[in-house]
């Protein structure tokens, strides 16, 4: 219910799409004793599947939208990151020198600063410039309220808040598809 008891109404939406196939939640408790839930399925990732990173799914009020982010537990399977840049400006496509071999198993996070003019900015990884690999953009437009996005072949749309000045990428890749 919204202010004045009136229903908030939105057409359901799927929080994965594409090569996502028999996911489950449920109920878990957080390492601090409180509660959550957790979403985690299998991924068709050719030749066969795999199952998926476990993941919290919240939802954000003021978004309207629920949000999904890897459970707090993935970070104890971290060790020193193998590659590190910032501050990178980024006209066009920029290489940014990884080490071949170095992404069999990576968790890749990228933030952009949202621009004052309408843009299209996202990764690669894997493979070349030409266009093999996996890649992930976000087609963003200035003061608009939702971003499109699109990873793997897989669209959606993202909710802007106005007091946001950034994005985040997350990718997890592992040899079965880099």
């Amino acid at each position: 219910l919204v202010a004045g008891g009136e229903q908030d109404l939105f057409a359901q939406k799927r929080i994965d799409q594409g090569n996502f196939y028999a996911s489950k939640d449920n109920e878990y408790p957080t390492l601090a004793g409180g509660k959550r839930r957790i979403n985690w399925g299998w991924a068709t990732v050719p030749p066969a599947s795999a199952q998926t990173l476990p993941r919290e799914v919240t939802f954000n009020a003021e978004a309207r939208a629920l949000q999904q982010y890897p459970i707090e537990e993935i970070a104890g399977l971290r060790a020193a990151a193998a590659f590190d840049r910032h501050g990178v400006a980024v006209r066009g496509s920029v290489g940014l020198g990884v080490p071949a071999g170095v992404a069999r198993q990576a968790e890749l996070l990228v933030s952009f600063a949202l621009p004052s003019e309408s843009a299209t900015f996202g990764v690669r990884i894997g493979g070349s410039s030409s266009g093999d690999g996996i890649g992930c953009s976000v087609n963003y437009t200035a003061g608009a309220a939702n971003a499109s996005v699109a990873c793997g072949g897989v669209r959606d749309s993202l909710p802007l808040l106005a007091r946001e000045t950034s994005v985040e990428l997350r990718v997890f890749a592992d040899w079965t598809f880099v």
